[in-house]
């Protein structure tokens, strides 16, 4: 499993970086999943999954589907991450596709 993940992470870091490629919204919510299913709960988990969101919230790649994944992979930094936000803030969602 842990293989699996330094696979993913090593592809999202790559995308991330490229001059070709672009992230989406379906990227952050993928590879949230795959920490949620590739690491054991914890702080190491808890800070992947921070680190990724908070990189989506910068780029305005979060849709519902990366909230509900984010809050899956670490409910506590969700919960006070998300703690007072009813809704997405724009800034937050301006590059996303809707969806439920």
């Amino acid at each position: 499993m842990r293989e699996a993940f330094n696979l993913a992470k090593s592809c999202f870091q790559t995308l991330l970086e490229s001059h070709d490629m672009e992230p989406n919204e379906s990227i952050y919510a993928n590879f949230l999943q795959c920490i949620s299913r590739h690491l054991k709960p914890g702080k190491t988990r808890d800070e992947f999954a921070e680190a990724v969101f908070m990189e989506g919230c910068k780029h305005g790649f979060i849709n519902n589907a990366v909230m509900e994944r984010f809050k899956l992979a670490a409910p506590t930094p969700a919960h006070e991450i998300l703690d007072g936000h009813e809704v997405i803030p724009i800034d937050w969602q301006r590059r996303a596709k809707v969806a439920y």
